[in-house]
């Protein structure tokens, strides 16, 4: 299936719909995963210039358990509802602190 837009889809179809696996890429977004009746609704994975995340979908949304790789090199294990952070998880945050040289000897704490 395409779209005017550019939009590009490969996998299984059901009554001209998105249905069960396959691979939708849309401009620089790409979704690997399941799809049930035309939405994302299952396992899988979407790829942005702003994150990665893996794990379940609900009616198109982020829902359940999954994780999440954002740009900044943070990353998100656990629950999601409604394409939200929610309930319990593991967050990770990194810091890359450039302000601090140990070779020069003036680090600062």
């Amino acid at each position: 299936l395409s779209w005017p837009c550019g939009a590009l889809y490969v996998g299984e179809v059901r009554r001209g719909m998105r249905h069960g696996k396959g691979v939708y890429r849309n401009g620089d977004c790409k979704y690997v995963g399941e799809w049930h009746e035309g939405v994302r609704h299952g396992w899988g994975t979407q790829l942005t210039p702003e994150y990665t995340y893996t794990g379940e979908w609900v009616d198109g949304h982020r829902h359940g358990w999954g994780t999440a790789e954002f740009a900044s090199l943070n990353r998100y294990a656990g629950s999601w509802e409604g394409d939200k952070i929610h309930g319990r998880g593991v967050m990770l945050w990194v810091t890359l602190d450039t302000s601090r040289s140990a070779a020069s000897g003036d680090a600062k704490a």
